[in-house]
């Protein structure tokens, strides 16, 4: 705002010099130009002059107004100016008002019209009240169905013309003024913070049920911590060297506000002229579902090996590292912007974090049918109240509205990328064209072969959460083969220490023998083969961590019993592991 303010200084005090100097002749020019009639023979004066003389025929609201106009000064930063918000609406510059209405005598009488304000008063009147009611450029009631409207402030605010404006109706719209247009409410609007202030609270506001509710000490303070503000070079003006810190001064900057999770999360919630719609729980719901969503979260050190037990060590570091992932996981489809929904929101909206290869591949991530309908996201029968915010909307519900899959989900690795580790191992990248459905489709693969005594290959898993999962493996035939078929053996383990816990490493018992159990691949050489072992249980979480890891085995079965009826190649597509929800 202080840009904007300093751009609307400059003129005024020119206004101001020049009408020192045309005082004394009130030339017809000058009076032509700040005072003229309509086609109708209505006389038609400045922005200020036409709500002062509303004011003196009675309409009380406006007296009020035009004294808190001329009795508020206008700073830039910190600094006050010789200009009033009286001089700003005499000028010739052209604005649209607001003019409010059902004003508080109280506020007005302590605060709006003293004569003698604070700085800090002059600026909280200013930003809050006057400028809350004021935008530049001509916005005319009508001539739209919608119109988003930026106001002196820096608030961006709806305009649903001939019915409201932000949350208030009209009395009166379109008085054509020699500098602007003047539009009568039937309230006052609202000072709306903008949604990263209501969250942070850098602003205590009510909801729409006169409730308040303390998101900063939630996740608002944490989120905000990640805001850092630094200097524009290209867009700055450079000073001299600072002797005593070597460090460079700026005769004028530009300062740009960035936050690491707003861009996580593809969310802007601080710019004004955005349009978000937040979904979140009831702070009480939050701190009930945070115990239960941290469980995903356990990190460790190491481990301690105290007989036959395994416990856990768990740092500082562990524990504000489950803090971060819980709350960031809590909040992944807390945010939706409106301006890019493709279908108005009826249908179907989709979170900032969605991704369309996301649902090409079958995953529904991050979607949610008919939101407004009954039981939808946004449906006013599941969300028990809302908060209206300069730029956008907080959903705010008793009933938490995410299934744990929208941050719990499935690990999918392309094998010709997968890290690896081997015995007896044959194993490269390659390019199929296999056939499905009489289709052919090129597909990238790891080709493992016997070499020597077999293959024994090692995969990590990187990024799991804590909990029960299932393995899927998706191999293709080898169709050049004689023998199309192969047997494997797949074990998953993790990482203790230095050692590998096996998770589960299936056995089939025969008479008195136990045999390894085994998956015959490529029984069907007209699509993949998918195998499915578990469900198993990783204790611990590895998620943005480097230890521990989940590893997945993948054995030959082929022996000197088999060799021959069997290929001793393997083609491996992708391997997953997909999480179990009780």
């Amino acid at each position: 705002m202080n840009n904007l303010i300093k751009a609307l200084i400059k003129p005024v005090r020119v206004l101001i010099v020049a009408s020192v100097v045309l005082s004394s002749c009130e030339s017809d020019v000058w009076k032509d130009h700040y005072s003229y009639k309509t086609d109708n023979g209505e006389s038609v004066s400045t922005l200020g002059a036409t709500i002062e003389e509303l004011g003196k025929n009675g309409n009380l609201d406006a007296q009020y107004f035009a004294q808190t106009l001329q009795n508020t000064y206008v700073y830039n930063g910190k600094n006050k100016t010789l200009v009033t918000y009286w001089d700003l609406l005499t000028d010739d510059q052209y604005f649209t008002v607001w003019l409010p209405t059902n004003i508080d005598e109280t506020v007005w009488k302590n605060t709006y019209a003293k004569r003698n304000k604070s700085p800090e008063e002059n600026i909280e009147v200013g930003r809050d009240f006057i400028l809350n009611h004021v935008a530049r450029f001509k916005h005319s009631v009508g001539t739209r169905t919608y119109e988003r409207v930026k106001m002196m402030n820096d608030k961006s605010y709806t305009a649903d013309h001939e019915k409201t404006f932000h949350t208030v109706g009209y009395n009166r719209t379109n008085i054509r003024c020699t500098n602007g247009l003047l539009h009568i409410l039937n309230g006052t609007v609202p000072y709306s913070p903008n949604i990263y202030d209501y969250l942070t609270g850098n602003t205590v506001y009510k909801s729409a049920n006169n409730k308040e509710y303390r998101y900063d000490t939630l996740f608002g303070k944490w989120f905000a911590s990640y805001t850092v503000k630094t200097i524009d070079p290209n867009k700055s003006v450079p000073g001299e060297i600072n002797m005593e810190t070597g460090e460079k001064e700026w005769l004028d900057s530009v300062v740009i506000t960035s936050n690491e999770l707003m861009t996580k999360y593809k969310s802007f919630i601080n710019v004004e002229d955005s349009s978000y719609a937040v979904v979140l729980p009831s702070p009480q719901l939050w701190s009930s579902v945070f115990d239960s969503v941290k469980g995903y979260f356990q990190y460790v050190s190491g481990y301690n090996i105290v007989g036959n037990d395994t416990i856990p060590i768990i740092s500082d570091d562990d524990a504000d590292l489950q803090t971060y992932w819980t709350r960031v996981s809590m909040l992944t489809d807390a945010f939706f912007n409106l301006k890019i929904q493709k279908n108005e929101g009826r249908d179907s909206v989709t979170s900032t974090l969605f991704k369309k290869n996301d649902e090409q591949d079958g995953y529904p991530y991050h979607i949610y049918r008919n939101p407004y309908g009954l039981g939808g996201l946004f449906h006013k029968d599941l969300c028990d109240d809302s908060v209206i915010c300069s730029n956008g909307k907080i959903y705010i519900r008793n009933k938490w509205p995410y299934t744990d899959s929208v941050f719990h989900k499935t690990i999918k690795l392309e094998a010709e990328s997968l890290v690896y580790s081997s015995e007896y191992k044959k194993a490269s990248p390659k390019n199929i064209l296999y056939e499905v459905n009489g289709k052919k489709t090129n597909v990238r693969v790891m080709q493992l072969e016997k070499n020597g005594v077999g293959y024994v290959l090692d995969f990590e898993i990187p990024d799991n959460l804590k909990g029960q999962y299932k393995l899927k493996l998706v191999f293709f035939a080898n169709t050049g083969s004689d023998n199309p078929v192969t047997l494997v053996h797949p074990s998953v383990q993790y990482v203790v220490g230095d050692k590998y816990e096996t998770v589960i490493d299936e056995k089939i018992k025969v008479g008195k023998k136990k045999y390894d159990k085994t998956y015959e691949i490529g029984s069907n050489l007209q699509k993949p083969d998918t195998i499915v072992v578990g469900p198993f249980t990783l204790r611990d979480c590895s998620y943005k961590n480097n230890s521990p890891k989940a590893v997945v085995k993948i054995k030959s079965a082929l022996d000197n019993s088999n060799y021959t009826k069997y290929s001793h190649e393997m083609w491996l597509d992708c391997i997953m592991l997909e999480p179990v929800f009780e």
